[in-house]
């Protein structure tokens, strides 16, 4: 949690150091906890990523698409872990909340697919809401999901 604090009050002297690769390393490894089970690590890791994100965004720092990226990631990458996948839904809902020009292109398509597959849980309902108010919410996107939503809730 330290880490992100730091990182995210000091975006721009940090990129200055060089020390942003060192970073990415130390904050994946904590992202990824133990396999298959959500630590307490994982979790700190995660909560490190949302606040270098939010710093990125106050700073108007590049990184803050790698960041996006990354907790897109690993909403997908975790969706099966229902506690986790509530914990990023409701960060990421609340970064798209207070950020109206957020891209959803990387984040509806493979979110739609994965719910479809897997179905979703009341832990979603955030971040769907969030999605489905978004400024940046394309036509094709809001027919995207409607179609995962109703398929799911007449399977």
């Amino acid at each position: 949690r330290l880490l992100g604090a730091v990182w995210a009050e000091f975006v721009p002297e940090v990129k200055a150091l060089g020390a942003s690769k060192e970073l990415w390393t130390t904050l994946r490894a904590a992202m990824l906890g133990g396999a298959g089970s959500l630590g307490d690590s994982q979790i700190a890791g995660h909560e490190a990523l949302f606040a270098l994100m939010k710093g990125c965004i106050h700073h108007k720092s590049a990184d803050a698409a790698a960041a996006y990226k990354m907790a897109v990631s690993s909403l997908l990458d975790n969706y099966a872990l229902a506690t986790l996948r509530g914990r990023l839904a409701a960060q990421l809902g609340g970064v798209l909340r207070d950020n109206p020009k957020m891209p959803l292109g990387i984040l509806v398509e493979p979110l739609m697919k994965e719910v479809a597959t897997s179905g979703v849980g009341e832990e979603d309902f955030e971040l769907h809401s969030q999605l489905a108010r978004h400024p940046r919410l394309e036509r094709a996107q809001a027919l995207m999901m409607l179609d995962a939503m109703a398929r799911v809730s007449f399977a």
